[in-house]
């Protein structure tokens, strides 16, 4: 019964021990391979994350800056259409007009001119008194006026009286139109561009982000493993230092219960047969397991009282004090 409680599980548990911390060896081996990698990848990670972010920023900076001169550039064609548009429009009547007064003129011979006018005076008088209005005022007239207007107006905005000089200035002003056309086209398609690329970079610092949540969720794991692992490193030290306390009382044990045995041996017997079995087991007490030896003992410790029941130990004992004495 002893034997199969102290030989049995004390072996299996050693073997268990050795079993278990060179897994944990192993296990802690690995998982420190693994660790000394994550700090240079995540390093990279968040240079290459910086680095797309200060891009990011100078694109987004050069899109607004491309998009305010679009805008810009926008606003300053459509108000030289305009311009462009109502100079044409008024041109257009100038000459319109200027091509009738001509045509008039080339028709009529030059006394008859003077009788038109004449005429014309008479009949603005005649007008002036009946009706009150200014008779001079035609449509035509009127046309010239507006004409006259726009003209003045024309050389106040642009600075220039000459005609072929102010034609030669819409023809640049044409010209600078259409210039600013393909410019704006050009930067439409610069906008395009730079917002698809602002796209591609926003996707590519989200993947990246997603990466290194992912190498820091692994990193916060791989500490908690960490953790784990320092606590068996602790337990197993502790459970170490009991393992030796107990082979130490082991063998303190074992050297009491040898002992013991060996003063029950000395002690007389009153079979020959129990001296001679006695004998026998002190010659191989070394091969003896050490619950066998206390079950030996319980047992010479029963004879020893059955064979000490009834004796008078106290008058013997006087008895042989007398003897030393004599």
């Amino acid at each position: 019964m002893w034997q199969g409680f102290f030989e049995p599980s004390l072996s299996s548990f050693t073997l268990y021990n050795c079993f278990f911390w060179k897994k944990t060896g192993q296990n802690h081996v690995s998982i420190t391979q693994e660790r000394s990698t994550y700090g240079p990848t995540l390093e990279s990670m968040e240079a290459e994350i910086r680095r797309c972010s200060v891009k990011l920023k100078q694109l987004k900076e050069v899109c607004i800056d491309a998009v305010r001169q679009r805008d810009e550039t926008l606003g300053e064609l459509r108000r030289l259409e305009e311009l462009l548009y109502a100079y044409q429009k008024r041109r257009e009547l100038e000459l319109l007009n200027m091509r009738r007064m001509l045509d008039s003129y080339k028709e009529q011979p030059t006394p008859m001119k003077a009788l038109v006018i004449e005429d014309a005076i008479d009949k603005s008088e005649e007008n002036e008194q009946l009706t009150g209005d200014d008779p001079t005022v035609t449509d035509e007239q009127g046309l010239m006026a507006s004409l006259e207007d726009v003209y003045k107006e024309l050389k106040s905005v642009t600075g220039v009286s000459n005609h072929n000089d102010m034609e030669k200035m819409f023809v640049q002003l044409e010209n600078s139109t259409t210039s600013l056309r393909q410019l704006s086209q050009e930067a439409e398609v610069k906008q395009k561009s730079l917002q698809d690329q602002n796209d591609q970079l926003k996707a590519a610092y989200l993947e990246l982000k997603s990466i290194g949540d992912f190498k820091l969720s692994k990193i916060s794991a791989h500490e908690r493993k960490q953790g784990h692992m320092d606590a068996l490193i602790e337990k197993k030290n502790s459970m170490q230092a009991e393992l030796n306390r107990l082979r130490q009382q082991l063998t303190y044990a074992r050297l009491a219960i040898e002992h013991i045995y060996v003063k029950l041996q000395m002690t007389p017997s009153t079979t020959k047969s129990a001296k001679k079995q006695a004998a026998v087991i002190l010659k191989h007490l070394t091969e003896i397991n050490l619950p066998d030896i206390m079950l030996q003992c319980m047992e010479y410790q029963d004879q020893l009282d059955n064979d000490l029941d009834g004796y008078d130990l106290v008058s013997e004992i006087s008895n042989m004090n007398l003897e030393k004495v004599s």
